[in-house]
């Protein structure tokens, strides 16, 4: 029986496989128990591999995500042994390397990218012809509708499953740029902040400048003041001066 905490983190990962689907990567886990999923990758265009679907197990511990799970591949395919455990910096075989923050999504993604790579490891083959992997990419087909969990788990034409997944990945993409475009329209709408030079004066400066300002009057009045001193005592002179 799966723990409860990687319970909930499986639960949560297939919820978000299925709200933002990954390229080229079906994946769910058994009805009967969460740590054990199928998965089914859709072979790269211009490889060896185009054109076929690749299905699998993974199969998680108790301690996930504290400890990564095994992987395998059913399918023939030409780069991987079938039902043996596939030797990978994100499967149980490194446990050392392994990161919690690593998910059914980041593992699929790198088992995908190390199938059409010639990195050889444990559970790869080697001496298969190109000519081969091909013949086995259009074989691959006729093998998974013979597997029981495949068919309950991937029901119908994968290539439709496949399809209806990039239709969602493309509505994702084209909904993020849309929010990006009005996210920069918004931006660029919205009034710059003044250069430093011509920023608005803070309380401090305006509290400065009135101080000066008063200074300034204070010091012109004091100016008419002393001069009107100095007229009234001319005019007293004046008049004193004149004869009777």
């Amino acid at each position: 029986m799966a723990a409860k905490v990687s319970s909930r983190r499986l639960q949560k990962e297939y919820a978000n496989l299925n709200a933002e689907p990954i390229p080229g990567v079906l994946a769910a886990p058994l009805e009967t128990n969460i740590l054990d999923w199928r998965y089914v990758l859709r072979g790269p265009v211009e490889t060896d591999y185009e054109g076929g679907h690749y299905y699998g197990k993974i199969k998680f511990p108790n301690e996930y995500p504290m400890a990564p799970p095994s992987i395998m591949m059913y399918t023939p395919s030409g780069r991987f042994e079938t039902n043996m455990r596939i030797c990978l910096s994100m499967s149980d075989f490194h446990p050392e390397s392994w990161k919690p923050s690593w998910n059914v999504g980041t593992i699929l993604t790198g088992l995908l990218s190390f199938m059409t790579s010639e990195e050889s490891s444990t559970g790869t083959l080697r001496g298969i012809t190109s000519a081969q992997r091909r013949a086995l990419s259009q074989a691959s087909h006729t093998f998974n509708a013979k597997e029981s969990y495949f068919c309950e788990l991937f029901p119908g034409d994968v290539k439709e499953l496949f399809d209806d997944s990039d239709r969602v990945i493309e509505s994702l993409s084209q909904n993020r740029a849309r929010q990006a475009r009005q996210a920069a329209s918004e931006a660029a709408a919205e009034p710059k902040p003044p250069l430093q030079n011509e920023t608005s004066p803070s309380a401090e400066d305006s509290a400065a400048a009135s101080t000066a300002k008063q200074r300034r009057n204070k010091k012109k009045k004091e100016k008419r003041k002393a001069a009107k001193k100095l007229a009234a005592e001319k005019g007293g002179e004046a008049q004193e001066t004149q004869p009777n």
